[in-house]
């Protein structure tokens, strides 16, 4: 059955814990960068970092698990996305970009040998100089290399010599950035050689797009107010199936849809999507649905669960404490709840919620975080754990959540003052529901919050970056790295 809401913005239970080391960091490994933008992880002992190093230029660098360097290679672009495919590296860039007027119309791909970083195939993979916005999208995996451009109503001419942050506040959301005129998806092989193209037809305000192993396309649209999403098969340029998620909903105009809808494909079922979504029901209540989409069987399900406050204050209740050290769980009102992060596991998928609001200081503002609440769900959707991870205050709440053997590995950062941070890492049993420790990574504080979006996750250890950002307009960062036993 399908429920009526407005889109908006989750929720909380028990804990345990064991000491971290306090591992020293290995600082400034880059200076006045622009940032991580992926990690790759190569095989089970050797990670590549993408770094963009300025508007021109991005490093791949292979750190292996002693935190040594295998290889650096210095590529010219602008990095939209990189990852393994075919038993080599792939990597997309703009040919140009400026803090002014964002990325070009050209975009390249590149083939790299993992072993060396030498570049072995360098192509143009699309080029264009049309009058509209375009917003590009390149998917890498194992199996398949995409390149998605969709074609917005906004002219480019609007935003020439507009600072990126206006366009940003002014344009980003706008009805016209929301409207598609079109959406072109290219397949490419390990020689950037052009193996499929098809055009997605517009069918409503676009939400993502995504794939699986096998290298099939998923299309999720808004169409009134439903969710359709639809499956284009490995090398057609036809949708060869659709389902629509159990929801129906009333966005605005401002709203960027992929921000508020997940949807991930399943780590056993390639023909299967999860999706979550988080909104206010027609109470005005906090709920949260998580659903499935079989592909295979033509089937889909969903289940829901409410947030008012006496029921997140009951739940608080039952939290027991696994170190003294961290705080009591809060995860604050029920109007602030947000859906944070989503991972499938071999068995299911994780939701991760929190409280989140916007903190004014002086002239600037800043999102705050409250502490997380992590559901876990089996691949019937039935609710198999529901966690606390009793943290308050990070100003940067990005959350990494790695599942390896039916453990849950859940990284983040934490504020410890005013400017100073902290990480924190907790390991989940995923199939008893409880931590089996959790701690801070370090004693001291750190000038500079933790990326753990970018996290390199290996074996036996794990690479945290800590980001600490300098400069009034044009943020540049210093990187500092720190490595951790599970």
């Amino acid at each position: 059955m399908k429920k009526i809401f407005a889109i908006c913005s989750l929720i909380l239970l028990p804990c345990l814990s064991f000491a971290q080391n306090d591992n020293p960091l290995t600082d400034d490994v880059y200076t006045d960068f622009k940032g991580i933008s992926r990690v790759i992880r190569l095989d089970n002992n050797i990670n590549v970092m993408q770094v963009q190093t300025d508007n021109k230029s991005f490093d791949l660098v292979a750190y292996n698990e002693s935190e040594q360097i295998i290889w650096q290679t210095s590529i010219p672009g602008y990095a939209l996305n990189a990852g393994r495919f075919k038993g080599k590296l792939a990597a997309v860039a703009a040919t140009e970009h400026s803090t002014m007027k964002g990325n070009g119309n050209t975009y390249k791909g590149f083939i790299i040998d993992p072993a060396t970083g030498k570049i072995i195939t360098e192509k143009v993979i699309y080029e264009d100089n049309n009058d509209y916005i375009e917003q590009p999208h390149a998917m890498i995996g194992d199996n398949y290399f995409k390149f998605s451009m969709r074609q917005t109503a906004v002219t480019r001419s609007v935003h020439v010599g507009v600072p990126v942050l206006f366009i940003f506040q002014i344009m980003h959301w706008s009805k016209e950035m929301n409207e598609t005129k079109k959406l072109e998806i290219t397949d490419f092989n390990d020689k950037l050689d052009v193996i499929n193209t098809f055009d997605a037809a517009p069918n409503g305000t676009f939400i993502e797009v995504t794939c699986n192993d096998n290298s099939d396309t998923f299309v999720s649209w808004l169409n009134g107010s439903d969710i359709e999403v639809y499956k284009y098969d490995a090398g057609k340029t036809s949708p060869s199936g659709k389902l629509d998620a159990d929801v129906s909903i009333e966005p605005s105009d401002d709203t960027e849809l992929s921000s508020l809808f997940f949807l991930v494909t399943s780590s056993t079922k390639p023909n299967s999507l999860f999706y979550a979504l988080m909104y206010r029901n027609e109470d005005k209540d906090p709920e949260i649905t998580i659903g499935k989409l079989d592909f295979e069987s033509k089937t889909k399900k969903s289940a829901t669960e409410v947030f008012k406050r006496a029921d997140i204050k009951a739940i608080e209740k039952t939290f027991v404490p696994v170190n003294k050290k961290m705080d009591d769980p809060d995860i604050g009102a029920p109007k602030e709840l947000v859906l944070k992060n989503v991972c499938t596991t071999d068995n299911g998928i994780v939701v991760v919620l929190s409280g989140e609001y916007t903190k004014a200081i002086q002239n600037s503002s800043y999102p705050v975080g409250k502490s997380l609440l992590i559901n876990g769900y089996d691949n019937d959707l039935n609710l198999k754990f529901q966690q606390f991870f009793p943290i308050e205050n990070f100003s940067y709440p990005s959350v990494a959540l790695h599942p390896m053997k039916n453990k849950l590995y859940v990284v983040t950062s934490t504020k410890d003052g005013q400017n100073d941070f902290k990480g924190v890492y907790g390991q989940l049993d995923m199939n008893s529901g409880r931590w089996d420790s959790m701690d801070f990574l370090t004693r001291k504080s750190i000038k500079g919050y933790l990326d753990a979006d970018d996290i390199l996750w290996f074996d036996k250890n794990y690479i945290v970056p800590y980001m600490k950002g300098h400069g009034m307009f044009a943020v540049k960062y210093n990187l500092s790295l720190q490595m951790n036993d599970y």
